[in-house]
C-alpha cells in the first residue's frame, strides 16, 4: 500500500460572513491566530461533504460492475440500431462472469433485455436490474425501470429527449448522461449543467467510456458541472465499457459500486435496493485503462511480463472534519491528484489538507494514476464560511 503525503500553505480566511444551513455537528471552528486582539479573531467554519460517510472500510466489497453494454437485441427490427452488434443475453452474462465481475446490466438501445429468465438466462451470480439506453435522441442510460422509447428510427417517432428523462423518473428510474462528449446536446457543459440541475433523478455521468469515437472530454464536462452545482448538488462519475460486441467485453471502463459482503446472499430485490443506495449516495469509483487526460482510449489492458496489471486501487478513506482533511489509503498509485473547480489540478499525494490548500473552491475529487490505468474519487463537497468570534 503507497502512501504519499504533502506539505500546503496556510491561507489566512477573510471576516465575510455567510450563513449556510450546515448541520452544527459537521461544522469545525478553525481559530486564525495572526491577530493578537482574541475578542477580534477570526474563525473559518469548514465542512467536508464526504459521499463515503459511513462505510466501514474493514467490512465491505468493492464490486465490478459493468452498467453500459449491449447485445443483439440492440439490433433492428428489435432495438432498431444499426451497426451489427453481436452477442446474445446469455454471451454477455457468462464473459462478464469470467471476467470476475459481480454486477452486469445490459443496456440495450431503446430496449429492456430483462428479465434474464426471458433470453434463456436462469441461474447466474451476478446481480443485475432493468436498464436502456435512451439512443433516439441525445443518450441517456436508464436504471431500475423497464420505461423505453417508441418503436422506429430517428427522433421523428420519439417521446422526446426531456419526455423521456421524465417519464423514467415518474416510474421510479434513475440515469446517468451517456458518453457526454460524444456529439448530442451534453457535449455542452452549461447545457449538461442545467439538465443536472433541472431533473435530480440524474445522477451522474460516464466520466470515462471505452466507445469514445475520439478524444475524451468527458471529465471536463463533470468539472464544469461540478463547478456550477457543488456543493448542493452531487454529480457522480461511471466508468463503462459500452461494449457492442462479443471481443470487446472489458474495454477499458468499469464502475467499483462498494456493498456490503451480505449482499451476495440477499434476495434479488434486496440487492437491487442495496445497489441503487450505493449508486445514489455515491458509494462509487471509476477505473480506466486510459491515464493521459484527452488521449484516445486504450482498448488492452496494461501488462508487464505477461502479466496483466490492474488499476490503481482505493483501500480506505478517512475524512478528518476536525482538522478539514481528506487521507486516502491506496494500491498501485504512483500519484495522487487533487482537482477542483474548473479541472484545476491543485495539490498531490495521499493528504488534502482543505484549510491549507487556497485553490480548493466547492469541491475537490482524487485522480489516482498508476501503471494500470486510472481511478476517480466521487467529489467531496465543501462548505466554508467566516465569522468573528
Amino acid at each position: 500500500m503507497k502512501t504519499i503525503s504533502i506539505k500546503l500553505y496556510v491561507v489566512t480566511c477573510c471576516a465575510v460572513l455567510v450563513c449556510l444551513s450546515v448541520p452544527s455537528c459537521l461544522i469545525h471552528k478553525v481559530e486564525d491566530k495572526s491577530t493578537q486582539d482574541p475578542e477580534s479573531r477570526v474563525c473559518n467554519m469548514m465542512t467536508i461533504h464526504n459521499p463515503y460517510a459511513g462505510i466501514d472500510w474493514t467490512n465491505v466489497r468493492q464490486v465490478k460492475a459493468a452498467l453500459h453494454n449491449h447485445t443483439e437485441n440492440t439490433n433492428e427490427p428489435i432495438g432498431e440500431w444499426h451497426d451489427g452488434v453481436s452477442g446474445t443475453v446469455a454471451q454477455r452474462v457468462a464473459a462478464y462472469t469470467e471476467l470476475g465481475f459481480g454486477i452486469l446490466v445490459i443496456t440495450d438501445h431503446d430496449y429492456v433485455s430483462w428479465p434474464w429468465s426471458n433470453f434463456g438466462v436462469t441461474n447466474s451470480s451476478l446481480i443485475t436490474f432493468p436498464g436502456n439506453e435512451l439512443s433516439k435522441n441525445t443518450h441517456m442510460l436508464s436504471y431500475f425501470c423497464s420505461y423505453y422509447d417508441n418503436k422506429g428510427a430517428g427522433p421523428s417517432v420519439s417521446s422526446g429527449f426531456k419526455e423521456n428523462i421524465k417519464a423514467v423518473g415518474d416510474l421510479g428510474g434513475i440515469m446517468v448522461i451517456a458518453h457526454p462528449n460524444r456529439g448530442g446536446a451534453t457535449q455542452d457543459p452549461a447545457f449538461t449543467a442545467e439538465l443536472l440541475r433541472e431533473f435530480p433523478h440524474i445522477v451522474g455521468l460516464e466520466v470515462l467510456n471505452a466507445g469514445q469515437f475520439g478524444k475524451n472530454y468527458s471529465a471536463a464536462i463533470w468539472d464544469h458541472a461540478l463547478s456550477e452545482l457543488m456543493p448542493e448538488r452531487d454529480v457522480w462519475a461511471f466508468g463503462s465499457n459500452d461494449a457492442h460486441h462479443v471481443s470487446a467485453q472489458d474495454g477499458n471502463g468499469f464502475t467499483w459500486i462498494i456493498l456490503a459482503p451480505e449482499v451476495f446472499q440477499a434476495s434479488e430485490e434486496e440487492q437491487q435496493r442495496a445497489v441503487r443506495a450505493s449508486i445514489e449516495k455515491g458509494w462509487l469509483f471509476a477505473s480506466s485503462w486510459c491515464v493521459e487526460p484527452f488521449v484516445d482510449d486504450k482498448k488492452t489492458q496494461p501488462s508487464m511480463n505477461g502479466h496483466s496489471i490492474e488499476v490503481p486501487a482505493i483501500v480506505s478513506i478517512a475524512v478528518d472534519q476536525q482538522h478539514s482533511s481528506i487521507r486516502l489509503a491506496t494500491e498501485r498509485a504512483d500519484n495522487i491528484e487533487w482537482i477542483s473547480s474548473g479541472g484545476k489540478v491543485i495539490a498531490n499525494g495521499s493528504l488534502l489538507e482543505r484549510h491549507q490548500t487556497p485553490d480548493a473552491k466547492t469541491y475537490v475529487r482524487a485522480r489516482l494514476l498508476g501503471p494500470g490505468g486510472q481511478t476517480l474519487t466521487q467529489p467531496f463537497g465543501l462548505l466554508h464560511s467566516a465569522s468573528m468570534n
